[in-house]
């Protein structure tokens, strides 16, 4: 697989992942089943697009059927794979769950979801640690693709959340809060994780020269950071000004430029990462 292969699959990953966990983490009997029944289709329709492009290292496709469960199981890639699977099953049974027990909330198949989905973010980023190499920031990967299921999760489900004020005008305004201030609060730990990653840098003359804009590196480093950090950082405050307002619809169009923002940004930061091992 590819370099986009892997971009797509680790941006479609923690955009479902982050969902999930978002989704499961806000309450249920205001929202009604149909908004679960919905979102949990099109994240679990997300990880199916992301899925594709998983990574499978040549040992593991090489192998025998005995020496492939163990490479499962005692490797980060492996490891990966298999909470991928187990994460698209668990959601798989959560989303199937509305059409079999209709009026059902299959709630115990939703954390298991979020838990399956949690461990495989957490894993990839070890696991991209140990392939790149990343030395002294290895360990700030895993740390980072948390941050960005979050930033992206929250996004995407505050945008559908606001579709559903347009229906429901008379829904309670702390839902889409609630989403806004973890966008906020996500887009702030992305932002001061990547000052860290940026000053623990090994090779400050690289990273000097792509902030001075003097590389074509330079201009991928600040499309993430302008994109990806300050602007999404600026929407967030915006977006809680308007729900003090309750102008829901100016709240849900700002959360439109924002998801977009963001997975633009992290689009870009994961090519920063497999191209130049560079983390932001």
């Amino acid at each position: 697989m590819g370099q986009k292969s892997e971009i797509l699959f680790l941006l479609l990953s923690q955009l479902s992942v982050g969902g999930i966990i978002v989704l499961a983490a806000i309450s249920r009997r205001q929202l009604g089943l149909s908004f679960f029944r919905l979102n949990g289709l099109i994240f679990f329709l997300l990880m199916g697009g992301g899925i594709i492009g998983i990574p499978v290292p040549e040992s593991l496709a090489a192998t025998s059927p005995g020496q492939r469960v163990s490479l499962l199981v005692s490797t980060w890639p492996g490891l990966t794979i298999a909470l991928t699977l187990a994460y698209s099953v668990c959601l798989f049974v959560y989303v199937a769950t509305f059409w079999v027990r209709k009026g059902t909330h299959a709630t115990s198949w939703l954390f298991a979801a979020a838990a399956c989905g949690i461990g495989m973010v957490i894993v990839s980023g070890l696991a991209y640690g140990a392939q790149l190499d990343g030395g002294v920031i290895a360990p700030l990967i895993p740390v980072n693709f948390v941050f960005s299921a979050l930033v992206l999760g929250s996004a995407l489900l505050g945008m559908l959340l606001g579709h559903r004020y347009l229906t429901n005008p008379h829904l309670p305004m702390v839902h889409l809060n609630v989403l806004a201030w973890v966008f906020l609060v996500a887009v702030l730990l992305q932002g001061g994780l990547t000052v860290v990653a940026l000053a623990l840098a090994g090779d400050w003359a690289v990273v000097g020269a792509a902030l001075r804009i003097e590389t074509v590196l330079g201009l991928f480093l600040w499309i993430r950071l302008v994109i990806g950090i300050a602007v999404p950082l600026l929407l967030a405050i915006m977006i809680l000004n308007t729900i003090r307002y309750r102008a829901n619809m100016s709240a849900t169009g700002l959360l439109y430029i924002a998801a977009i923002m963001v997975m633009a940004g992290e689009a870009f930061s994961r090519y920063l990462l497999l191209t130049d091992a560079i983390l932001l």
